[in-house]
C-alpha cells in the first residue's frame, strides 16, 4: 500500500453492505463514501492484526471505499498486504413495520431495547409509543450499528400530538408528566437509509418534592429541619423553596 487506496463499487436498489478489510501487519483506518465523495461511516479497528468492518444501508448509486495505512501522509504505518470482501444483501423490512404513522407505532418498554430497526428507503419513517404512569424523568437513545449518533432526526410528541421536542445528537432527556407519547425517527437528511439501529427507553423517577419548577410550586423550607433526596433532574431542571418568618425580615 501506497500510502491509500481508493476502490468502489455500484448499487442498482438499496442494499445492505459489509465490508471487511484485514491486515496481518501495520494499522489500517477504512472509510465509506457516496457518489460525491461524502463519509458515510469509518472504521479504524482496534489495533495492529484487528479486522475493520463497516455495515451500512445504502441507497441506489455508486460507492468509494478509502483505505489508508494509519498516520498517512506523514508518518504511516507500513502495510505489506491486506485482504478486502464486500457483501451485499436485500435490505428487507424491519420487524417493525409498517410503523410508519403514529397510529401503526409500536410501543417501547423502558429497559428493553427495540433492536434491528432499519430506516429503508431513506424517506422511511418509524414511529414508537410509550406511556407514563407518573412523572418521570425520560432518557431516550438513538444508537446506530455503525456510524455516528447525528445520522438520524428524533420528533417527540405528546397525545395530542404536540411536538414537545427534536433531538438530533442521538439522545433525548426531559421530565415528562403521566400521559401517552410518541416519537417519529427518521434519517437526519432523507438522503441515505440507516441500517440496524436501536432504541432504548430509561426512566427515572423524579424526587418527591416535584414539581417545584417555579416560584408560585416552591417547597415550604421548615427551620432547623432538613430537607432530603432532592434531585435536579434532567439537567435543565429547577428547584424552588419558600420559607416564611413572623416577624418582620432583616437582613443580618
Amino acid at each position: 500500500m501506497d500510502g491509500e487506496d481508493w476502490l468502489k463499487f455500484h448499487l442498482d436498489a438499496d442494499a445492505r453492505v459489509l465490508i471487511n478489510a484485514y491486515a496481518p501487519s501495520g494499522l489500517l483506518v477504512m472509510w465509506l463514501n457516496d457518489e460525491n465523495v461524502e463519509i458515510i461511516d469509518y472504521d479504524s479497528g482496534g489495533g495492529a492484526d484487528a479486522p475493520l468492518s463497516i455495515k451500512s444501508l445504502l441507497s441506489p448509486g455508486t460507492c468509494y471505499v478509502n483505505l489508508e495505512a494509519d498516520g498517512w501522509p506523514d508518518n504511516w504505518d507500513v502495510v505489506t498486504s491486506y485482504s478486502i470482501s464486500l457483501t451485499v444483501t436485500d435490505p428487507g423490512l424491519d420487524p417493525y413495520e409498517p410503523d410508519g404513522t403514529w397510529q401503526q407505532a409500536s410501543e417501547i418498554i423502558p429497559g428493553v431495547a427495540q433492536e434491528e430497526h432499519a430506516i429503508s428507503p431513506a424517506t422511511d419513517i418509524d414511529w414508537v409509543t410509550f406511556p407514563l404512569s407518573a412523572l418521570s424523568y425520560i432518557r431516550f437513545t438513538f444508537t446506530p450499528a455503525s456510524g455516528t449518533y447525528d445520522m438520524a432526526r428524533m420528533y417527540f410528541y405528546d397525545a395530542n400530538l404536540e411536538k414537545i421536542g427534536v433531538e438530533t445528537r442521538g439522545q433525548f432527556l426531559m421530565a415528562l408528566d403521566p400521559g401517552k407519547y410518541h416519537a417519529l425517527i427518521e434519517a437526519y437528511d432523507k438522503t441515505q437509509p440507516v441500517a440496524d439501529y436501536s432504541l432504548n427507553l430509561t426512566l427515572s423517577a423524579m424526587d418527591g418534592y416535584e414539581p417545584d419548577n417555579a416560584w408560585d410550586a416552591a417547597t415550604t423550607l421548615t427551620p432547623n429541619a432538613w430537607q432530603r433526596d432532592h434531585a435536579i433532574r434532567p439537567p435543565r431542571d429547577v428547584d424552588w423553596y419558600k420559607f416564611h418568618l413572623n416577624s418582620g425580615v432583616r437582613r443580618l
